[in-house]
């Protein structure tokens, strides 16, 4: 079973795409018996853009090929590693609300990133520290350390990686940190961050900083 993902900038490890971080944290909680396909995103080779092809997708990381199975997004592929793969039980176990409470986070962050126009900065951060207030409303309503709970979990393993690139692109280029009232939230990035199955799966430190730094002058 091969996990296609993002290659860092020398393209011998793992790199900044947090959707390849999110399948690849998924599949490795649940030890998924996988081969990890670093992918240059600048020259993907061609076997690898024929494939996603058949399937359907645009040949964006990360790609999941399991036999005559290929799924070309971090959603689908993560509810593949759960129905496929029945222990440990990642499922969002709260009906789908704690899912619901990360859910605005990575894009207003990448909006914020994106933005050029100086005089729109403040509203983006304002609009990124509305969602991060979300999930520490949920943090601080619900038992933890985790969103779901006592242990690890698909909506824990698609927030993860948004709050890396948040603690360190996010910081070098806008300047962005997380809001010191927001303590339910800092508790748990220092918890998830913590675990083994994100420390194995992450990139970097310095690969978010690299890969959003296409967007500022450098």
């Amino acid at each position: 079973m091969k996990l296609f993902v993002k290659a860092n900038k020398d393209k011998t490890a793992i790199g900044d795409c947090p959707f390849s971080h999110f399948a690849y944290m998924v599949g490795e909680h649940k030890n998924v018996p996988l081969e990890i396909v670093l992918i240059d995103s600048i020259n993907k080779p061609d076997d690898f853009l024929k494939l996603c092809s058949a399937a359907g997708g645009s040949g964006t990381v990360p790609v999941l090929h399991d036999g005559d199975t290929v799924l070309c997004s971090s959603g689908r592929i993560a509810q593949y590693f759960q129905e496929s793969f029945s222990s440990p039980d990642m499922a969002d176990s709260t009906g789908g609300k704690a899912s619901e409470s990360v859910q605005g986070v990575f894009g207003k962050f990448a909006a914020m990133m994106k933005n050029k126009e100086a005089e729109k900065d403040e509203e983006m951060k304002i609009a990124l520290r509305t969602e991060l207030e979300k999930v520490n409303q949920w943090l601080t309503s619900n038992p933890g350390p985790f969103l779901c709970g006592d242990h690890l979990t698909i909506p824990d393993c698609s927030l993860a990686p948004a709050l890396f690139h948040i603690t360190t692109a996010g910081k070098k280029w806008k300047g962005f940190l997380i809001p010191t009232n927001l303590s339910a939230l800092s508790s748990y990035i220092d918890t998830v961050f913590a675990c083994d199955t994100f420390k194995k799966t992450c990139c970097s430190l310095e690969a978010p900083v690299q890969g959003w730094g296409k967007f500022f002058e450098l």
